[in-house]
């Protein structure tokens, strides 16, 4: 079983159904709100770094980028978590890496990022 199918199983075995209702009105995932569009499992943060400590070494960069896009707002934050425990203990991405796989994953235009991603990640 991969990473990515492990990490989702642990963050729904935290789901709170009434958590998640919640949280689309506190983050306004209604047509027009500035979080439309945006799906929650209700899993509490403490959990969410939890889960991202125990996978942040193992888990490989494309793993991480398919967390990133995933549909549901825990998944995409506990990358976030992942992605930043692997910046602060430099497990697997530099310092540049990180911001030019931050960058290109989520697929923002960073031109002011250019001249640090000049490799392929």
């Amino acid at each position: 079983m991969s990473e990515l199918v492990t990490i989702k199983n642990d963050l729904w075995q935290f789901a709170e159904p009434e958590k998640a209702k919640i949280l689309q009105r506190f983050f306004k995932a209604i047509p027009g709100g500035y979080g439309e569009g945006d799906r929650f499992i209700g899993v509490k943060v403490p959990f969410q770094r939890k889960i991202a400590g125990k996978y942040y070494k193992i888990i490989p960069p494309e793993e991480t980028a398919k967390l990133l896009r995933d549909p549901f707002h825990e998944c995409r934050l506990t990358a976030l978590f992942i992605l930043c425990l692997q910046f602060e203990k430099g497990v697997i991405l530099s310092k540049t890496s990180s911001i030019c796989f931050f960058a290109k994953t989520l697929s923002y235009d960073a031109p002011h990022y250019a001249p640090l991603c000049h490799r392929k990640i």
